[in-house]
């Protein structure tokens, strides 16, 4: 129960007797945003499904007023971060987030054994729960959090040490496991099992956050039970402060759910995927200020399906295969260092409505950035250094995609590609370092693109112009002499005009009074590389000038 001082506070701000608020309460919450009233929100939306208001509704200056005893009990060192209020028969909630927060249970070890004290106010400094079996004692907590399976809230806080877990710890909704820091708290699986995997897998849970600790083992070198973190239809998960290591499946296994927050952790060294979502996650998956590095058997990020990834500030290297996997719609790779796995691309995305900007993507065995399916997807102001192939490709069904504004460095084939369906696709401001564009496909605008080696264009309807370093624009005057019937002029294009289309794009004005006589371009019979040739209908017995123009 709230102290003497901030009940009579309590009152006189809401104006509410006590015993007409019988279910007033002071918790823990372990989520992130500001404040929730109900069903209506300032800042995210929480869907908290115990968050409403009954016929007895709060107004909203009792509201308002709550947020003031919020307010002073922070500001007076009292901890409190949950206000709920109740009145009648029904309940009213109102929440507010200082973001101090109490913990439920603390759990500390002494002479290998895991104890768990009480922070309730009701049983506050007892001694709860005790045992040799680490991972049964902080369950045994979580499961003591008042309302804890309608969705109450708490946070157990772990003290430094090395805990083994012999079975996986099982947070449920609104949940937060915390520790003392990553290089003070290690949880480790002391078996083949998981180290920490949501309390309903069936239904899901809801705000579950793990923080500030080190899930595997305490020293390096030794590879350790399954998945780190095992979340199955979680929504609004939060994975904050945190290091995950040498794990023998993966650092974070996600299945179905949306809004995974993975922010400011370390995940490396573990043999499957640092992070994998598989296809049945429904969105936002954020990876943010993060490293996962060194999948051994795998990529570092890979994740199958979904929308509204955000992949962001964060460094992927080494590992056995693509570090950073994607097949997805309306996500963003955005600021990312992503360097030297021993096999395949550097970013891989399958789908439409991506964004992949401003990242450095280098010494790739492979392509540095593949995207398949990538219609409307923007592509831009990316870095793409020493990869082992190609430096851009799209390819499948990624038309009218945009890939501006990016920098190719050292690959070993082309700069840029163009295959499957890529229509209608917009390559332009490209740095290429003499390195060539292929263009596969149709309809396609290449233009103002810098140091291009060459275009090479076996599709039709493309428009290529204003490439520095690969002349695609020129033009000039020549003369058909007196008696003859056409004449071979050198045009100093960087493509051969060996085709009907590539000629069509050249114009012939005539300067002079033809008499009734036309000028026609025709492809040069012997060396279309070099020249081009014009001929008149029918000679004449003086010259002739014209101007030529090309592009």
């Amino acid at each position: 129960m709230p102290s003497a001082r901030l009940r009579k506070l309590i009152e006189r701000l809401i104006g509410r007797k006590p015993e007409l608020a019988p279910e007033v309460a002071i918790r823990a919450y372990s989520g992130e945003e500001l404040l929730k009233v109900g069903d209506r929100s300032f800042g995210e939306s929480l869907k908290d499904p115990l968050s409403r208001f009954d016929a007895d509704e709060l107004s909203r200056r009792d509201v308002l007023k709550a947020l003031l005893v919020s307010a002073g009990a922070f500001a007076a060192g009292m901890g409190v971060n949950r206000i709920l209020a109740a009145s009648g028969q029904g309940r009213s909630y109102i929440t507010a987030y200082t973001g101090v927060l109490p913990p439920s249970y603390i759990v500390f070890l002494h002479g290998g054994r895991a104890y768990a004290k009480c922070c309730l106010p009701e049983k506050a400094g007892l001694i709860e729960f005790q045992g040799t079996d680490h991972a049964s004692v902080i369950q045994s907590s979580i499961d003591s959090l008042p309302l804890a399976v309608e969705g109450g809230r708490g946070m157990i806080f772990l003290k430094s040490g090395a805990y083994s877990l012999p079975s996986p710890v099982k947070p449920r909704s609104y949940v937060t496991l915390k520790g003392e820091g990553i290089f003070s708290t290690f949880i480790s699986p002391s078996g083949s099992n998981n180290v920490i995997e949501n309390y309903d897998q069936v239904n899901g849970n809801w705000f579950i956050t793990v923080r500030d600790l080190t899930i595997g083992p305490a020293t390096s070198g030794n590879w350790v039970g399954n998945h780190g973190i095992y979340f199955i239809k979680v929504k609004n998960s939060y994975i904050i402060n945190c290091r995950i290591w040498y794990l023998n499946g993966k650092g974070i296994y996600l299945s179905g759910g949306w809004q995974h927050r993975i922010l400011n952790c370390a995940i490396s060294l573990n043999k499957e995927e640092g992070v994998y979502g598989d296809a049945s996650v429904e969105n936002g998956v954020y990876v943010v200020n993060s490293v996962v590095e060194q999948s051994q058997t795998t990529g570092n990020l890979r994740l199958l399906g979904g929308s509204a990834h955000h992949i962001v500030n964060s460094h992927f290297e080494g590992g056995a295969g693509v570090p950073v996997s994607l097949g997805t719609y309306y996500s963003r790779i955005v600021n990312n260092y992503i360097a030297g796995p021993t096999a395949g691309y550097g970013i891989y995305v399958a789908g439409p409505w991506n964004e992949i900007r401003g990242n450095l993507v280098r010494d790739t065995p492979d392509t540095g950035i593949v995207v398949e399916n990538a219609k409307f997807s923007v592509i831009f102001g990316n870095i793409v250094r020493n990869a082992g192939a190609n430096g851009i490709v799209l390819t499948g069904d990624s038309y009218e995609a945009v890939v501006i504004g990016n920098t190719i460095e050292n690959p070993n084939n082309n700069g840029i590609g163009l295959y499957g369906e890529s229509n209608k696709c917009v390559i332009a401001l490209n740095e290429l370092n003499g390195k060539n564009i292929v263009v596969a496909t149709n309809y396609n605008l290449i233009m103002l693109n810098v140091n291009v080696g060459m275009v090479n264009d076996t599709g039709s309807g493309n428009i290529i112009k204003h490439n520095t370093g690969y002349i695609t624009e020129n033009s000039g005057t020549a003369t058909i002499p007196a008696g003859s019937s056409y004449v071979d002029v050198e045009h100093g294009l960087s493509i051969p005009l060996d085709t009907v289309d590539k000629l069509s794009l050249l114009s012939i004005i005539p300067l002079d009074d033809l008499g009734g006589r036309n000028l026609y371009p025709a492809i040069h019979p012997t060396d279309p590389a070099t020249y081009f040739r014009v001929y008149i209908s029918n000679t004449d017995t003086v010259d002739h000038d014209f101007l030529w123009r090309y592009g």
